[in-house]
């Protein structure tokens, strides 16, 4: 994908959940049942950074544990969401493309955010960032969304026959579909908004955390969605 496109898309996105903010905060008030995963991995005294973190429903999974939390979006309107139900805690708004964090992380969580970033360059982008914020014992803690599946599979193949064929350059949001990479997909929202998605596979997403200097503890698929655990790799001894 072009770099001008995955910065449109991005900057759509953005756009997009300023304007649903309120209603998509409202749709968000509990935790999913993925985040049970999660639990083994948290303790007392753990410095955790949620990236992409909407209106912060992550701490309802975390809110019985002494910690130091930093949440970090790029939609104001949701970091004010999340400021109304936890005013106590810090949250920032950001971007996980340029982060600029001195601190260092036991846990950094991407609940449904790596999904939103277009284009194969940028999503490396993002990982090298959480590599730079991780304690070397630290881990990655991602969901993504599992578009595999009868609900979502036809847009895939939607995308997937009009990008091989696309003879009337259909747009999207303001998109050529012909400018999307394989397994983007643009998904409806109440009907009137489109939120662009890239549906990952289990393989996809060994595959880039392999790339970007990660090594999986767990990875797996409900029917929901890719459920990941990851940590630094081992530097390799060439000796």
């Amino acid at each position: 994908m072009k770099s001008s496109i995955a910065l449109k898309i991005l900057a759509k996105n953005k756009e997009l959940y300023d304007q649903i903010a309120q209603d998509f905060s409202d749709t968000r008030n509990k935790i999913w049942p993925e985040f049970e995963y999660f639990k083994g991995y948290l303790a007392n005294g753990q410095d955790i950074l949620d990236l992409g973190c909407g209106n912060a429903r992550l701490l309802e999974l975390l809110k019985d544990y002494q910690i130091n939390y930093l949440g970090i979006d790029y939609s104001k309107k949701l970091i004010e969401e999340a400021k109304q139900d936890w005013p106590n805690i810090n949250f920032m708004v950001g971007d996980i493309l340029d982060l600029n964090l001195k601190e260092k992380y036991d846990l950094v969580f991407l609940v449904a955010t790596l999904h939103h970033i277009p284009s194969q360059k940028l999503r490396e982008k993002v990982l090298i960032n959480v590599k730079s914020v991780l304690k070397p014992n630290g881990k990655l803690l991602m969901t993504n969304w599992n578009l595999w599946q009868k609900r979502y599979l036809k847009y895939i193949i939607k995308y997937t026959l009009l990008k091989m064929s696309d003879p009337d350059k259909e747009v999207i949001s303001g998109i050529e579909v012909r400018d999307l990479d394989l397994q983007d997909v643009f998904i409806p929202w109440r009907k009137k908004y489109q939120r662009y998605i890239h549906a990952f596979t289990e393989n996809n997403m060994a595959r880039l955390l392999k790339k970007t200097g990660f090594e999986i503890i767990k990875n797996v698929s409900n029917s929901r969605n890719i459920i990941t655990v990851a940590k630094l790799a081992e530097p390799k001894n060439d000796s």
